[in-house]
Order: C-alpha cells, then sequence, then structure tokens
C-alpha cells in the first residue's frame, strides 16, 4: 500500500512539471496579441516604424504579463514539487519504519531468548535512527535500575554498560513517565548539573519510557556522541513502537521461560512422586508384611492397622476388641486423655457388623444440656427460637450403626435420665416434637475418670451404668508402654510428610532416648504435638535443642528420671559447673547471652568460669 501511495506521489510531481503544458500556455498568449493587432489593422503589412507607438507598448505590456504569469506558474510549480518531494521522503520513512516493524515482528516470531531477542530488535533500532548506541534499562526486583541490554552501532554489546549511559536522564524518564529528546544534552538546561552527561560528552539523546499494561517497567534509551540534532519528532516516535513491540516480546519470552521452569518443576515433582510412590509401596508391602504377621501371631481376626503398639498392654486390648466387635453389646472405654478412646471407638465400628452404617460421635462434657439434647435428638421447627427447619439428632443419623459418646461421666443427671430412657426403649423423641422415632444403635462410651468409682458415690445413675458398661476396655497410658514410643514416633513422621510432601525427619538415638525416657502426662496426643512441632521446627536431622523444655531437662546434670540407671547423685558444684558449660554451648560463647540465661550478672559468670577452671 506505501509503494503504490509514493508511485502516486511521484506521478503528481511529473504531471507539476509538464514541460508542454507551460509551453502551450505562452503560445496561447502571444496568438490572443497577434489576433488584436490582426482585428485592429487587418491583413495589411506594416513596417516596423509605422507601427504605432500605443501598439508596441500593448504588446509589450502583454508581453511582461505573459512572462510574469510563467514566472508565478514556475515558482507554483516549483514550490508544489517541493511539497511532493517531501511527502515523498516521508512515505519513504514510513516505508522503512513499517519495513522495521515488520521486521521486529519477524523476530519476536522466531526468537523466544529474551535477552537475544532485544539485541536484535535494538540493533534494527540504532541502524533506523543512525543512533551511536542504544540501551534498555529495566528496574529489578528491588526497583534500582539496571542495563539489561547494550548495543552500539557495530551490533556488539557495549562492554560494562552502567558506566557508558546516563542514569540521570533514564530516572528522570521513569519517574515522570515523559519522553526526553535534546539535540544537545550538553547545552541543555535541564541537565547542565548532571555530571553523567557532562562526563560521557553526550549530544544527541532519546530516551522514552518502557511500558507494559500502563506500568512502567524502565526506560529505552540511544544517543550520539558526536551528531547534534539526530533526532526528532519521528524518531520518538519509531522508538515508543519499538518499546510497544520490545514489551510484547520480554513479556511473551517471560512466560515461554516462566513455562519451561514450570515444565521442569512439574517434572522434577513427578519424578519424585514417581520414587516416593516406589518407596510406599515396598514400606507399605513391608508394614502389611509386619501386620500379617503380628496379626498371626495374635491370632488376631480383625485389622487394627491403624492402633500403633506392639506392647503387651495395647496386644491384651487388642485380643478383648477381637472378642467383642462382631456383637452388638455397649462398651465403655476407659483411658487417661490422649490415650486414643476414639480410636479404639472406630476400630469397633469398622470392624464389627454396623461398618457399612454411619458412624457417629459427640463430646457430650463440651455441651449444656440444651444443646446435648437436640444434638443427641435433633429438633422441630418452632421448638426454639432459631429453628426454623426440622433437624435430625445423632440418634438419628446413625441408626443402623455406632454412636460414640466422649466424656460420658460429665453427663448431667437430667441428661443421664434421657439417655437412659433411650437405651431402654430403643426410641427418641426429637425436642418440640411429639411423636417417637424407633432407632437401632449401638453405643460405645469413653470417659478418663473411674465411672464405678462416680457411680459408687452417686454422681453417676447405677441402671446407666450398667447400661453403658456391659463389657469395658481399659486403655493404658503411654508411660505404660514406652516401648511403642519408637513405633508412633515413625507413624507420625510418615504422616507428616506424607501431608506436607516434605522429606521425612530422622530421629537420632539420644534424641529417641529422651522421647522414650519422657513420661507422656498427655499420652500420645502429647507426643504426637511435639513431633508436629519438632517437624516445624528442624530441617532434616531432629536436635536435642528443638525438644520441649520438659524434654530437654531429661539431659540437664543431676535430674533423675524413673528408671535411668545411668543416673548418679552429683554435688551441687559439678551440677553448677556442667550447667554453665552447656550454657556457653548453646550460646556459642557469648558470655553476656550465656548470664542472662543464667540469671546472673556477667562478672559474676566470670569468677565462676575461674573458679571452676572453664576455659573462655
Amino acid at each position: 500500500a506505501k509503494d503504490a501511495e509514493i508511485e502516486t506521489t511521484r506521478g503528481a510531481a511529473v504531471e507539476a512539471v509538464d514541460v508542454d503544458r507551460l509551453r502551450d500556455s505562452i503560445k496561447r498568449s502571444f496568438d490572443e496579441i497577434l489576433d488584436e493587432v490582426t482585428q485592429a489593422y487587418g491583413d495589411q503589412t506594416m513596417s516596423p516604424e509605422r507601427i504605432p507607438e500605443r501598439l508596441l507598448e500593448e504588446v509589450q505590456t502583454r508581453i511582461n504579463e505573459a512572462r510574469n504569469s510563467l514566472y508565478g506558474e514556475v515558482n507554483r510549480m516549483s514550490e508544489q514539487n517541493r511539497r511532493l518531494q517531501h511527502d515523498i521522503e516521508f512515505l519513504m520513512e514510513e516505508k522503512n519504519n513499517l519495513s522495521l516493524l515488520q521486521e521486529i515482528s519477524r523476530a519476536i516470531n522466531s526468537e523466544l531468548n529474551m535477552n537475544k531477542l532485544i539485541s536484535k530488535i535494538l540493533d534494527m533500532v540504532i541502524e533506523v535512527m543512525q543512533a551511536e548506541r542504544g540501551f534498555l534499562i529495566l528496574k529489578d526486583k528491588k526497583g534500582k535500575l539496571v542495563v539489561r541490554v547494550a548495543r552500539n552501532i557495530d551490533h556488539d554489546s557495549v562492554k560494562k554498560p552502567e558506566f557508558k549511559v546516563s542514569f540521570s536522564i533514564a530516572k528522570r524518564v521513569v519517574k515522570t513517565g515523559e519522553p526526553i529528546l535534546t539535540s544537545n544534552a550538553q547545552e541543555d538546561e535541564r541537565f547542565k548539573d548532571k555530571i553523567s552527561v557532562h562526563d560521557l560528552k553526550l549530544k544527541s539523546v532519546l530516551c522514552v519510557p518502557f511500558m507494559l499494561k500502563e506500568k512502567i517497567l524502565g526506560a529505552a534509551y540511544v544517543d550520539n556522541r558526536f551528531v547534534s540534532g539526530l533526532f526528532g519528532e519521528r524518531d520518538l516516535e519509531m522508538l515508543n513502537a519499538f518499546c510497544n513491540q520490545a514489551a510484547i516480546a520480554l513479556e511473551n519470552a517471560r512466560l515461554y521461560e516462566e513455562n519451561l521452569d514450570k515444565q521442569k518443576v512439574v517434572e522434577n515433582l513427578n519424578r519424585q512422586l514417581r520414587q516416593k510412590v516406589n518407596t510406599q509401596q515396598v514400606e507399605l508391602a513391608k508394614v502389611k508384611s509386619v501386620l500379617e504377621d503380628s496379626q498371626k501371631q495374635l491370632g488376631l481376626k480383625y485389622d487394627y492397622s491403624k492402633i500403633i503398639g506392639k506392647s503387651r498392654p495395647m496386644q491384651e486390648v487388642l485380643k478383648l476388641l477381637d472378642r467383642v466387635i462382631d456383637t452388638q453389646i455397649p462398651i465403655l472405654i476407659q483411658g487417661e486423655s490422649g490415650t486414643g478412646k476414639e480410636l479404639i471407638a472406630r476400630a469397633i465400628h469398622y470392624n464389627g457388623p454396623n461398618r457399612g452404617k454411619p458412624f457417629a460421635a459427640e463430646n457430650v462434657a463440651a455441651l449444656p444440656d440444651t444443646l446435648l439434647e437436640s444434638e443427641l435428638f435433633g429438633y422441630k421447627r418452632g421448638a426454639f427460637t432459631g429453628a426454623d427447619r426440622d433437624k435430625k439428632g445423632l440418634f438419628e443419623i446413625a441408626n443402623g450403626g455406632t454412636l460414640f459418646l466422649d466424656e460420658v461421666a460429665e453427663m448431667s443427671e437430667n441428661m443421664q435420665k434421657k439417655l437412659l430412657r433411650v437405651l431402654q426403649e430403643g426410641e427418641i423423641r426429637p425436642v418440640g416434637g411429639k411423636q417417637y422415632i424407633k432407632v437401632k444403635v449401638r453405643i460405645v462410651s469413653a470417659t478418663n475418670k473411674d465411672l464405678k468409682t462416680r457411680m459408687e458415690k452417686g454422681e453417676f445413675r447405677e441402671d446407666l451404668y450398667y447400661r453403658l458398661n456391659v463389657v469395658t476396655v481399659n486403655l493404658p497410658p503411654l508411660r505404660d508402654r514406652p516401648e511403642d514410643v519408637p513405633l508412633l514416633v515413625n507413624h507420625f513422621l510418615t504422616k507428616i510428610s506424607e501431608e506436607t510432601g516434605r522429606p521425612r525427619l530422622e530421629i537420632p538415638p539420644d534424641v529417641m532416648r529422651l522421647l522414650e525416657r519422657y513420661k507422656w502426662p498427655g499420652n500420645v496426643r502429647e507426643l504426637e504435638n511435639e513431633i508436629n512441632r519438632l517437624a516445624a521446627l528442624s530441617d532434616r536431622v531432629v536436635s536435642v535443642d528443638s525438644l520441649s523444655q520438659n524434654l530437654r531437662m531429661l539431659q540437664e546434670p543431676g535430674v533423675p528420671v524413673e528408671g535411668d540407671t545411668h543416673w548418679r547423685a552429683r554435688t551441687l558444684k559439678e551440677i553448677e559447673r556442667e550447667t554453665i558449660i552447656r550454657t556457653l554451648r548453646a550460646t556459642g560463647g557469648n558470655k553476656v547471652e550465656a548470664a542472662r540465661t543464667l540469671g546472673i550478672d556477667r562478672t559474676t559468670l566470670y569468677n565462676k568460669m575461674h573458679r571452676y577452671g572453664i576455659e573462655e
């Protein structure tokens, strides 16, 4: 289209200087004069002397007018030709610019390496604009301007570009968002105080903001140190067009590289996942084999794989469960908090005859009577404020299955009475309802109290006690089965690794010994919390220093632990000396910090170190 427009303009220029048309115009003027003379004097021949002076003056006037008209026409045509020539040059420049943009577009589509791509585009711009050098200056992650690409007229990279460009000009463009065009930067009032401009002896400089989606990422900068007034408004438009194309190119290349990185991450994760799956399959096969062997050794009928423990107390519990699981009799589970009572209740349900039916659980100590009643028995719409619809209770939800009632010893006398009636009659009546609903539910209850003692003291109904306590399962505290601690620790570490995707933590022997020696008043729940804490605080291998204070105290000198045959009595001086040494080690030899930890001043610490012969 541009080529056709240029040819049309050239044709107009040729037409504007048509010589034949000028000659015909002059001839017509003289013919008009001769016609007038002929009309005035006829065809008679006259010598020059006889021609009247008036007629000669008329002829001269006509000749002068024709000449002036000719000169005017020539001047008009010259001006028109000059304008047309300017239009041709403009169109040729436009054509070159469009060709450059096409070249840039082709480069964008053929090159996905960002540095190579920007270098190629910058070389094109420098060549077209006759610049000496070109720079692409972008913000880094901290917002500091850095030279991303720097090229010269020879299509080479500029060495040490950070010393070859005026960051003062670039910073001003980035800050204001306005381009800067100067014909001679050294004489420009805006930069008279800028040292970089004078040190670099800059003349022609053009700098425009580099933007993507209306966000300024940096600046594009071209200069020439030898020629003044090299760049104009057309060059500014050209550099802006380059920035628009380069921004798109950068974004495309960034997305491409980002996708490659993501692909590598996914491939790496897939590889790790395959390795992990293979490892887990091997471990699961081993565990399954061990469990099957354990089941055979114990003579157990049911799957207790989620109950971790091989100690004698736990084996006795599992053997008892094996005898009562396939019945519908109520079971009372007694044990301290954190021993895993609900885990046993679930094992009873999912191994028993109700395993295909619902399992529901409720902590009766957590709710007041009114809420507990509506939770257990349900309610009808309008039974109380906020009851805008019917709601099924847990008895109805668990119908045909198992209902686990935790902390049953904390149930009020009124609720004990209502629960007893349900167990006796096998039916419930929702709060606010009039009709009874038949239910058949296996009751598994639990308590951390001695329910028989509470019954004997009159704090728990005797008839309800015997309804709930057909078979009692007593769970041993963790302190009575220390040999199960390593099994539980390994179970929790594997669980954390699977949930987080992180490598499995390693527990050194000295840490494991402390875990086994600790009495765990919070039982398995406290142990699980400790392992979760260690997983959060440790990188790969758990150190003693990562343990909770109660566990670390087992290492403190002079602190006896029941059953620890290695402990011996020590003097206070021995204990104090060893405590100071351990504290100095823990603080990396920082005596100020060690003194603060020990609760003494620094002078006292120095005196004790000297007294006990502790080297600095």
